[in-house]
């Protein structure tokens, strides 16, 4: 009678050897996400953006921010919304009663100055009109991005096939590994 050896204790006792495939498949899936996220962390320094500095000068965007005001204005006339009703709209969300037509005017016009937008009217004229031309421009200045509801889906969906891969390639390294080991 022939004497086996009996098997690690950490080792599942199968009917025969396993094959490298299978040994990947039985490692616990989070050291194999944790794999993923060490070399993700490694990489996106690379992938960060260094955002330069800016010139003197390039944030005077009064012309371009008075343009695009207009411009969504004319957007929302086409639509059958008038300028009451988006300066009515902007109070209420700011919680200061209605704006003024005459103001709303003035800041849609490049050549009157002293009638910008103030942060908290960008926020409300965005929503009244239904035109983030004028936040995504202004976030443009500052290198950032304005991203929809819509549109973070896709970022999400973009992220999470990103860190699929990670996992996928790490399984094929380690059952690499495993196979080279266990020749």
């Amino acid at each position: 009678m022939a004497k086996t050896k009996p098997s690690p204790p950490d080792r599942m006792v199968n009917s025969g050897p396993q094959s490298p495939d299978q040994m990947v498949k039985d490692l616990p899936l989070i050291t194999l996400i944790r794999e993923a996220q060490r070399r993700a962390d490694q990489v996106r320094p690379l992938l960060e953006r260094q955002p330069s500095e800016p010139a003197p000068g390039s944030l005077d965007c009064r012309v371009a921010v008075a343009t695009l005001v207009a411009q969504g204005l004319d957007t929302a006339a086409k639509h059958n919304i008038d300028r009451f009703v988006i300066a009515a709209d902007m109070g209420r969300l700011m919680g200061t009663g209605n704006i003024s037509k005459n103001r709303l005017d003035k800041i849609a016009a490049p050549s009157q100055e002293g009638f910008d937008l103030k942060a908290h009217e960008v926020a409300a004229y965005t929503l009244a009109t239904k035109d983030d031309r004028l936040i995504r421009y202004l976030a443009g200045k500052c290198g950032l991005h304005v991203v929809t509801d819509e549109e973070m889906a896709l970022v999400e969906l973009g992220r999470l096939t990103q860190a699929n891969s990670e996992v996928q390639r790490t399984q094929a390294q380690l059952l690499e590994a495993i196979t080279r080991a266990a020749k």
